[in-house]
């Protein structure tokens, strides 16, 4: 339990310090491109390297299913916000809208690294590592777009970190209540918070990162990233 304990506050550490940094001093476009183009080489590999293998072990439909159900919750989610977003003008309920979105996000995270932890299906260090990054420019980001829209610094860094606690609570949560999962119940679960997670990765970290300024360097950091957890 007590390097179970470590492993769940390394991502939480990290994405309180990232809070933190952005309120003093955000890190300039192309560096926080380059780490989110390498963190999103690393998820993925992470995931395909740790996490696929149990969705393919059997119980097909309970795959279909969890997968399915998966990519449908945050299609649902990105509906409802953008909907929501569209029709509020204050800035207070912008900002709202935009930590009730990535406090989901956080929630999904947890669950997979608390089940991931709780089930022994960590193999080495690269889905802790590729979800500290993007746990953590997830953060760093937020709490960006918070001061942009007028929030205070201290309003900022207390909603950010405020959300950023909800990873450590689903993650022991899951590690606690989940660990006793087997078979098709087992494979649904994962497979939900893979397409949660994959949807995460595709739709709004790489999505995110090209806004920015591109280069050749920066994309190739993807690659980098994805070789990384297999050498590893």
């Amino acid at each position: 339990m007590n390097d179970s304990f470590l492993i769940i506050l390394i991502p939480t550490t990290f994405a309180i310090i990232a809070a933190v940094i952005a309120t003093v001093r955000q890190p300039g476009e192309k560096l926080t491109s380059a780490v989110q183009h390498f963190a999103a080489g690393l998820v993925i590999a992470a995931v395909a390297e740790e996490l696929v293998p149990e969705m393919t072990s059997g119980h097909g439909a309970a795959m279909v299913i969890g997968f399915v159900l998966g990519v449908g919750l945050m299609l649902g989610i990105k509906k409802f916000t953008d909907s929501t977003e569209n029709k509020i003008s204050n800035t207070s309920s912008a900002g709202t809208m935009l930590i009730l979105a990535v406090g989901i996000d956080l929630c999904v995270d947890g669950i997979l690294l608390g089940l991931a932890v709780g089930q022994g299906l960590l193999k080495s260090i690269g889905l802790i590592v590729a979800l500290t990054l993007e746990i953590g420019f997830l953060v760093l980001s937020t709490t960006t777009t918070l001061l942009s829209k007028g929030y205070s610094t201290r309003k900022s860094l207390y909603s950010t970190i405020g959300i950023s606690l909800l990873f450590p609570v689903f993650a022991f949560s899951a590690y606690f209540l989940l660990s006793g999962l087997s078979g098709a119940s087992l494979v649904g679960t994962i497979s939900f918070a893979v397409a949660a997670l994959l949807y995460l990765v595709f739709e709004e970290l790489l999505v995110e990162a090209h806004e920015k300024e591109d280069a050749a360097w920066i994309t190739a950091l993807f690659f980098l990233g994805f070789l990384v957890i297999f050498i590893i």
